[in-house]
């Protein structure tokens, strides 16, 4: 079987060819750019299943020949992007890479000095065009990784999860939530002693996956199969990669039969090192290839016998250091000062970080910079964004050696008398990289990530996350207290949704230590990080220390907004935690401060919590009417993230009360909202409650489809409250399908979360649910004592509690029930087992409501005879 996606010039001449089979044609791509998405959020094999049906159905159908009417899917690279410059040589590795994979060996080591190009044949390998990674490849650079929290935590960037108490396993379970995938681990070499604890565990877990490993040494691990990269042939690749290079600074630059000796000498030279061989070339307009090997024999020629690894790295920075050497002296301060970058930069921080103004005759930054890009010392990384992306400001950066080189130069105590460099300067230029990304952190502006134009602007925090956190902690050390608080503002935008967690935490208690600090700042690093913090992290105590101290101090200052903020985030713990009372009484309070300040879009969010209180208190007709509310302010205000949530209740609740078609909808339209904007939190509760409609429905495999993936995807972005949700619903359809010992397992580990974290409501719900199971295994004792905890809970919660809510049945006691007549009489047994083996009285509650299920029976089977 091909895997692909149909290509839209092909789809046109088929249509063309036959008209008859358009609208068939058009609904099978519609069906494919669908679930590929679904491929790469982890819904791996039903997805594929359906893609192989498409395939044979558009090969049988319109007997179209695989190769023309087939393209491969192209892969998508997250962590880095992609090359600008064209790819030369390597052509027999870049196959034996693939060949490895296909065979099946899952973990690929490349070996090699600095320089041989490790890196670029690992992203050729992933951006292949026949490339199979429908979930998708992910770069990940360890190149600053010293131990094994600093590889948990690059990794976790890479894939967006936050971290909790167990790093490793969490991201075990993102990674095999993408199933078929490619993971690149860049710079392996320092933390090699750890890759038993990562690499290893992460093989072990994610069956599914690839990865490939640039390494300098060996991992030593069972599985591991290793790659060792020669040198560019001096015959054909090396002048063929130098002749590349030099003809983007010249497009008339060839490579003929005048210039290919010097070029071979050339190579020769360098040893071969890819990395050498493009510094040479970013020369070539002022130098001929004859003078570029003339002024290099002298500096390389102690080097030109010795082959080895160590003497390549030798050679490698004899490159760079002849490259160094040739720079204007505004290019070197240039270079050394772009080092204190961390992931790359645009042009306008390059301009607000750089200073040339010790040099009279320097150029504008933009052209210096451009000047290191011409000779292959600055990297400029080409976007690939969507078709509805806008564009964005190009990136510069500095390869992992050239980097190291430069910091050395900026470190320099005067070796060289480099203006703008030195110990000296290092205190101003650190200042003014830490002011130039606080700017990210202003308020008004982060305030705006959930609007129109706001995914403009968290693309940007995502580029700039690793330069927001760098300026940060250099802000820590110095006692600045209003740029470490703006900064980590700033990538808390970020972090809040990707994690990881612990960092956002680590900073934001470092911060609240700083000396000299505003109220202002206090309140905001309390409130709008360490607080939300703890509550994403399921620490519920420390985040209501925080909450409160954040209305205490937005109260004093008398700020509104941040105070109506600060009353929906305590009343919002208050509901997690079951004090119904006090969270209906924060959420009043909010209300009203930001309906007197006529923001539309707090006053929804406030809407949709205040929904959440009528539905758990029973209140389903008033609970409609807000959501229904929030939703159309959301809406108004084009907060598509917030008006997701809307949707996701309204669905909810339309489950609940039986409207499974209505139900159906307002998820489907809320999984897109959510998958649109990148949030996969939000994106599993819908999951979770699409499983949950497919069970009510008798579709009961999907259920657990469903289920599977909304928990994989809370176990890999760190989510512990959603966990214990998605493993008791997955409990639920596991009961369906009689699997009732893993049904058991699963029920108890939620139950075991739930309580860890005291979420005493779903708490409540996962024990008539365990009193169910419990009756379905003939253990009485134990359903009676689920079902007494369950009852007590729910009275001392003033919340309701059903059939529906302990049978997980929605629409059970419905006027119109659209469950059949054999699920009710399910039901009814189940219950009235249930009622009689645990001395539930026939007066109680419970009690009238299996009687109303049994005259909901017979009214229902007198209609059918």
């Amino acid at each position: 079987m091909v895997r692909g996606r149909l290509d839209i010039q092909v789809l046109k001449r088929e249509r063309e060819r036959q008209r008859v089979r358009q609208v068939e044609m058009a609904s099978a791509l519609g069906i494919t750019e669908r679930h590929y998405r679904r491929l790469e959020n982890g819904e791996v094999e039903p997805t594929r299943k359906l893609l192989e049906r498409l395939v044979d159905w558009a090969f049988n159908e319109l007997d179209v020949p695989e190769g023309e009417l087939l393209v491969p899917l192209p892969t998508r690279l997250a962590g880095r992007s992609t090359p600008s410059s064209s790819f030369i040589g390597r052509e027999g590795e870049l196959a034996e890479l693939r060949r490895r994979h296909d065979g099946g060996d899952r973990l690929i080591t490349l070996l090699g000095p600095p320089g041989v190009g490790k890196t670029r044949l690992a992203l050729q390998h992933a951006m292949a065009p026949d490339g199979d990674w429908p979930g998708g490849a992910w770069f990940c650079d360890l190149a600053e990784a010293n131990g094994l929290e600093d590889i948990e935590r690059a990794v976790a960037s890479t894939f967006e999860v936050p971290l909790g108490a167990s790093p490793v396993d969490q991201l075990g379970h993102a990674i095999h939530a993408r199933g078929r995938c490619l993971v690149i681990l860049d710079n392996f070499e320092q933390v090699v002693e750890h890759a038993p604890a990562t690499v290893g565990a992460w093989l072990e877990r994610a069956d599914a996956a690839r990865f490939v490993v640039t390494s300098r040494e060996l991992l030593r691990l069972p599985e591991e199969c290793p790659l060792s990269l020669e040198p560019l042939s001096a015959d054909a690749e090396g002048p063929e990669l130098f002749a590349a290079r030099a003809r983007a600074l010249q497009p008339g630059f060839d490579l003929t039969d005048q210039n290919r000796a010097t070029l071979q000498e050339l190579t020769r030279l360098l040893d071969g090192l890819p990395l050498a061989i493009e510094l040479a070339a970013g020369r070539s307009r002022v130098l001929s290839p004859g003078q570029l090997l003339s002024r290099m024999k002298d500096r390389f020629r102690l080097l030109s016998g010795a082959r080895g690894s160590r003497e390549r790295q030798a050679t490698l920075r004899a490159a760079i250091d002849w490259s160094w050497q040739a720079l204007e002296p505004w290019e070197m301060t240039a270079l050394a000062q772009s080092s204190v970058f961390e992931g790359g930069f645009t042009l306008d921080a390059a301009e607000a970080v750089l200073d040339l103004s010790d040099h009279d005759r320097a150029p504008d930054v933009p052209e210096v910079i451009q000047a290191l890009v011409d000779k292959s010392l600055l990297q400029r990384w080409a976007e690939t964004p969507d078709n509805d992306t806008p564009a964005r400001p190009s990136r510069h950066a500095l390869l992992v050696s050239v980097r190291e080189y430069a910091a050395e130069k900026l470190r320099d105590a005067g070796g060289e008398n480099v203006p703008g460099t030195g110990p000296a300067a290092l205190p101003s230029l650190q200042e003014r990289f830490g002011r130039h990304f606080a700017t990210l952190g202003d308020e008004d502006r982060l305030s705006s990530l959930d609007l129109p134009g706001g995914e403009q602007l968290r693309h940007s925090l995502t580029a700039e996350l690793d330069n927001l956190l760098a300026a940060c902690r250099g802000a820590l050390e110095r006692n600045d207290g209003e740029v470490a608080v703006a900064t980590l503002a700033a990538a808390w935008g970020i972090l809040r949704s990707t994690g990881p967690l612990p960092t956002a935490l680590e900073l934001g208690k470092a911060a609240l230590e700083l000396p000299g600090l505003t109220p202002a700042a206090t309140g905001r690093l309390h409130g709008s990080i360490v607080g939300p913090a703890c509550m994403a992290a399921g620490e519920w105590a420390e985040a209501e220390h925080h909450l409160q101290r954040s209305l205490s101090i937005h109260r004093e200052l008398a700020h509104r907004r941040l105070e109506g903020n600060a009353h929906l985030d305590v009343g919002s713990l208050n509901f997690m935690l079951g004090r119904m009372e006090k969270a209906g009484e924060h959420f009043d309070q909010a209300l009203a401060i930001h309906r007197e300040r006529g923001d539309t879009n707090m006053e929804a969010s406030v809407l949709t919590n205040q929904g959440r209180l009528c539905e758990t208190q029973g209140d389903v007709e008033q609970a409609l009417e807000i959501y229904e509310t929030a939703r159309v302010a959301f809406s108004s205000v084009s907060n598509h993230r917030l008006e997701g949530i809307a949707l996701n209740c309204l669905g909810r609740l339309h489950y609940l009360l039986g409207n499974f078609d209505e139900a159906q909808e307002l998820n489907e339209t809320a999984l897109e909202v959510h998958r649109r904007v990148g949030n996969r939190r939000l994106e599993s509760n819908v999951l979770s409650t699409l499983g949950l409609l497919d069970l009510a429905r008798g579709r009961v495999e999907s259920a657990r489809t469903r289920h599977e993936t909304a928990l994989d995807l809370c176990q890999a972005i760190g989510n512990r409250p959603g966990e214990s949700h998605c493993l008791g619903e997955l409990g639920l359809a596991l009961i369906e399908l009689s699997h009732l010992e893993e049904a058991q397992r699963c029920l108890e580990k939620a139950l075991r979360i739930s309580r860890e974290l005291g979420e005493r409501q779903h708490a409540a719900r996962l024990l008539g649910w365990s009193a169910r199971l419990h009756g379905l295994q003939g253990r009485w004792d134990h359903a009676r004592r689920a079902l007494t905890e369950c009852l007590e809970a729910h009275d001392e919660l003033a919340s309701a509690v059903s059939l529906e809510v302990i049978m997980g049945r929605p629409g059970l006691l419905g006027d119109a029930p659209t469950l059949s007549v054999e699920s009710i009489e399910q039901s009814l047994a189940e219950s009235e087992r249930l009622l009689e083996h645990c001395d539930v009285a026939r007066d109680s509650e419970l009690g009238e409501q299996v009687t109303r299920l049994r005259e909901l029976h017979a009214s229902l089977t007198d209609d059918q005879s």
